[in-house]
């Protein structure tokens, strides 16, 4: 049924109101915060052994950065994970990159020069590895979960 006469909510097609409605519901709890960090890559078999873990801190334009590194070999792999948590935006924000746009189930990173970048709920992930292609780096950075270390 074809309806010739429909109504809408007064904001139903106000830009203003409708991007800040998007960036409120961007911020609910799947967004991780700092005291989650760092993530792994548990939910998924990477054949790979983490070697090294770094907690870094610095201080970038006034504002205090933090970095989880994690690094992983394994039988003919070896790569490296940099964890971030990044601030929301206020307003839209346009962020050139350059690099090859890599999709996996519906997740996307930008690939260039042995290294992808990629942001999920709150957090920016590069991961950097000779051995592995774009497609496994997605794989193994859209895995990343919060672990309970014994």
């Amino acid at each position: 049924e074809v309806s010739f006469n429909p109504s809408f909510d007064d904001n139903h097609f106000n830009v203003e109101y409708n991007m800040e409605k998007g960036r409120t519901d961007l911020n609910t709890s799947t967004m991780f915060e700092a005291k989650d960090l760092p993530l792994y890559p548990s939910a998924i078999d990477i054949n790979a052994t983490l070697v090294g873990e770094t907690e870094t801190s610095f201080d970038e334009n006034g504002k205090t950065r933090n970095l989880y590194v994690l690094s992983y070999e394994g039988d003919g792999i070896a790569f490296t994970v940099t964890q971030e948590i990044i601030t929301p935006y206020t307003a839209l924000e346009i962020i050139k990159m350059s690099g090859q746009l890599i999709e996996y189930g519906g997740e996307v990173g930008v690939f260039s020069n042995n290294y992808l970048v990629y942001q999920k709920n709150g957090i920016e992930y590069k991961i950097y590895s000779k051995t592995l292609s774009a497609q496994r780096m997605l794989e193994i950075v859209s895995a990343m979960e919060v672990v309970a270390m014994k």
